[in-house]
């Protein structure tokens, strides 16, 4: 097991350079028991080469409630709350409740990814309950990702259902390609929501809950996800729930206000 363990990179400690991955904890043994939770990783400035993880686990496992937080400074690679990455024997293992906060110094001082941002993701398993925003002393969604770049953004991405993920995109964020609440690929997303408000800039699609059917022989569904839009002047193509070479789309919902 790996638990409560914590990075910091602070502004005290100079702008470091990081060549390799960054991992609050991470679990590799092959017991299918192991547990990779509550670990912590906060970056304020220095330039990483790689992917950041809260928490990482190869083989059969829970990843959960870990928390990565950046506030300055790049990121060469991906930024993941919580990973369960792929092993020779496919075993399954899950990432859930795991949060990504970002919020960078300024408008003209962004906190950057180069890669995508994931709240959870799992090349095996489920991905439910993560989070990327701010987030209170409960876990509950609070306050927008501010004042930062990246690719593609995940509240969760997973092979075996991706429900209750939830993504809240704030003033200065700037998306170069997607958003998603959650993405699930041969199973169910539902009940993920996504939330942009403000200057946030996205250059690609919004979607609550996406499902991505490539050889599954079950009827696949996008149910009860939602897209939140308020007071952005620039509205890219938005779907409540979508799912891509057939399925059930249903109770799905988009919502744009304007001040």
């Amino acid at each position: 097991n790996a638990q409560n363990n914590s990075v910091e990179i602070s502004q005290e400690t100079g702008s470091a350079t990081i060549n390799d991955n960054v991992y609050g904890g991470s679990g590799s043994s092959e017991n299918s028991e192991s547990i990779v939770r509550g670990n912590s990783v906060n970056i304020a400035s220095g330039a990483l080469s790689q992917n950041v993880y809260g928490g990482y686990r190869r083989y059969a496992g829970i990843v959960d409630s870990n928390i990565v937080t950046l506030t300055g400074g790049s990121v060469g690679g991906d930024w993941c709350g919580g990973y369960k990455g792929t092993d020779s024997h496919e075993t399954v293992g899950h990432a859930n409740s795991n949060t990504v906060t970002i919020t960078g110094a300024s408008a003209t001082k962004k906190a950057q990814v180069t890669g995508n941002v994931y709240g959870g993701k799992s090349e095996t398993g489920t991905v439910n309950n993560n989070k990327v925003g701010v987030i209170d002393s409960t876990g509950a969604l609070i306050e927008a990702a501010t004042n930062f770049t990246a690719a593609n953004i995940y509240g969760g991405k997973g092979t075996a259902g991706a429900e209750g993920n939830e993504v809240h995109l704030g003033t200065g964020a700037e998306v170069k390609k997607d958003v998603y609440g959650g993405y699930a690929t041969n199973s169910n997303a539902k009940d993920n929501t996504v939330q942009v408000v403000g200057s946030a800039s996205i250059n690609g699609k919004l979607t609550g809950g996406y499902v991505f059917r490539s050889n599954s022989s079950t009827e696949l569904a996008a149910d009860g996800n939602k897209v939140i839009i308020k007071n952005v002047s620039s509205v890219p193509s938005t779907y409540g729930g979508y799912v891509w070479g057939g399925g059930i789309v249903r109770n799905n919902e988009v919502s744009i206000t304007t001040s």
